[in-house]
Order: structure tokens, then C-alpha cells, then sequence
């Protein structure tokens, strides 16, 4: 993966992780921070079933010679919130790790 992409992921993910400090503090205790994972993990889960269902009509289209370009703009748009989604994930994993010192 370009080192480039990786770095503003890591650049995407500090900010959202700054914005729910801002937001909500720390996690009180890792069944709040588990539950907060595991819904940002099911919103991502469902961004990308919304991801294969578009390849899939765009693949459609395609088998049957028919213009795919809105499809494709569509599923661009679902990657983009899959990508967001992922990255809201990996940010509530981060804090969950800083907020388990204060849990001891």
C-alpha cells in the first residue's frame, strides 16, 4: 500500500480520535469502549455490503453491455463512507487503549 495513503489514514484517524476526546471524554470502562467498537464495526460491515452490492449491479450492467458510469460513481461514494467508517473504528480501538490506563 502507497506509504503516502497510509500516512494520511493515520493523519484522518488522529483527527476523529481528537474529536471524540473533545466530544465525550475517555471511555468510562471497556464494555463502553467494546460497545462503541462494535458499532462502528457494524456500520462498517454494513458500508460495505452497500460496497459489493454496488460492484455487483455495476458488474451486472457491464455483463449486459449497459453504461455502468453511475453505478460506479455510486459505489466510489460507498467506498469513500466505508473508508470513513474504518477509520472511525480504528480510532475508538485507539482509544480504548488510552482510556484502559485509567480502568487499573
Amino acid at each position: 500500500m502507497r506509504q503516502g495513503l497510509i500516512n494520511d489514514a493515520e493523519m484522518l484517524i488522529h483527527n476523529e480520535l481528537v474529536w471524540s476526546y473533545d466530544e465525550h471524554g475517555k471511555f468510562p470502562s471497556q464494555y463502553h469502549g467494546i460497545a462503541i467498537i462494535y458499532e462502528e464495526l457494524q456500520e462498517s460491515q454494513e458500508e460495505l455490503q452497500r460496497v459489493m452490492d454496488g460492484f455487483e449491479k455495476a458488474w451486472e450492467l457491464i455483463r449486459n453491455n449497459l453504461d455502468a458510469a453511475e453505478q460506479i460513481k455510486q459505489l466510489g461514494e460507498n467506498a469513500k463512507l466505508l473508508a470513513c467508517e474504518a477509520s472511525q473504528m480504528s480510532a475508538m480501538a485507539l482509544k480504548f487503549i488510552e482510556s484502559s490506563e485509567g480502568w487499573k
